[in-house]
């Protein structure tokens, strides 16, 4: 009787426990499977020779290449979305209007909170842009240059020229010996004197008869005193501003307000950093302007961006000083927990492995770039 009685309750048991096993499977719902990812990558570029040049067609660059044999090499399919600054890109990726970010991102602690970094892909740093204010013709063109002085001399001969005339006009109505009263002839000896008087203050084998000579004569002494002492002081102050630019070395050698470079990058943060305010430019090229013009001593920037600027500027008026701040890689950004990291870390270590990144950083920056 009581093993009977045990039996059925053991089958009670059973029957409980399946029934709520079958509850459960109907009631809680299975986990959701993974989101799959889409079909098409929407890639942020940004212009930043020679990393991307979004004005070629097509577009190419250092960058937009490896990104290019990246999704090749993963099996992956992308359409670009252009920017027009690396805080836009940053936006882009954390609002989920793009999946990767291409171009000379810097890889920093501050913006891996931000989103997710791919290998890096290129060797980078911060430096110095000056003028290339060097000895030898250059030098003394760019003097030139600067202290006007081809215009300056341009007036100067107009007004010898002038006053020569003047004074062979009154000093052959005076029949005086030494100026003679062919124009060819007197317009010659005139001029001498005029070049001596201006120099010297006196013209010792030659003298002015008549009143009006003489004043002119008294004049024409202290327009040269004057001129003469306005020419050395701009040359003067000319050949200090190239000494100044000689001897920069470092940001050691400059001081607010001397310095240009791109606002809202990593370049103006470390200057503020260093209680340097520099004149912030919305890209790389207004910052060299400024420079060539005289209205900073230099560009403070991305070295390897630098470089390319300096070796294509025309005249080669710029040189990127031998120093380097802040040593960083660049990578590929992507959003936080990207599913596609993996794929694109794998690629980038492939592309390594087999010698396609080292080819593309030969041919986009030579044999003396950085090589990983």
């Amino acid at each position: 009787m009581v093993n009977r009685d045990f039996s059925s309750i053991t089958m009670m048991i059973r029957a409980s426990v399946i029934a709520i096993l079958l509850l459960a499977a109907w009631v809680i719902p299975s986990p959701a499977a993974p989101a799959t990812p889409p079909q098409e990558l929407r890639v942020v570029v940004k212009q930043a020779e020679p990393f991307v040049f979004l004005d070629q067609n097509p577009p190419s660059g250092y960058s937009l290449e490896l990104w290019q044999e990246v999704a090749r090499t993963a099996g992956l399919t992308y359409t670009l979305i252009p920017s027009t600054s690396v805080a836009g890109m940053i936006e882009a990726l954390a609002s989920n209007r793009a999946d990767v970010a291409v171009g000379a991102l810097s890889i920093t602690a501050e913006r891996e909170t931000q989103m997710d970094f791919s290998h890096g892909i290129y060797d980078s740093g911060l430096g110095l842009m000056v003028r290339s204010d060097a000895g030898g013709a250059r030098w003394f063109l760019n003097l030139l240059q600067r202290s006007k002085i081809p215009l300056l001399a341009g007036i100067l001969l107009l007004a010898i020229f002038i006053n020569g005339n003047i004074i062979w006009f009154l000093q052959r109505h005076h029949r005086n010996p030494h100026f003679p009263g062919n124009y060819f002839s007197g317009i010659g000896e005139s001029m001498w004197w005029s070049i001596s008087m201006f120099l010297n203050g006196c013209c010792e084998n030659k003298e002015v008869s008549g009143v009006g000579a003489r004043l002119l004569a008294v004049v024409w002494f202290f327009t040269g005193v004057t001129s003469i002492s306005f020419v050395t002081a701009t040359l003067a102050s000319s050949m200090t501003l190239s000494e100044l630019n000689s001897k920069i070395h470092d940001l050691g050698d400059l001081k607010s307000g001397e310095i240009a470079t791109v606002e809202k990058s990593r370049s103006e943060e470390f200057l503020l950093s260093r209680n340097l305010r520099p004149l912030a430019k919305p890209d790389i090229a207004s910052a060299i302007r400024d420079l060539e013009e005289g209205r900073v001593r230099a560009v403070f920037y991305d070295i390897p961006i630098l470089r390319y600027k300096a070796s294509h500027h025309p005249g080669k008026s710029i040189v990127v000083l031998p120093v380097t701040y802040l040593p960083h890689e660049y990578g590929f950004g992507m959003q936080v927990k990207s599913p596609y990291r993996k794929q694109i870390n794998q690629a980038l270590l492939n592309l390594k492995e087999n010698g396609r990144m080292e080819e593309l950083r030969r041919k986009w920056f030579g044999e003396d770039s950085p090589s990983r």
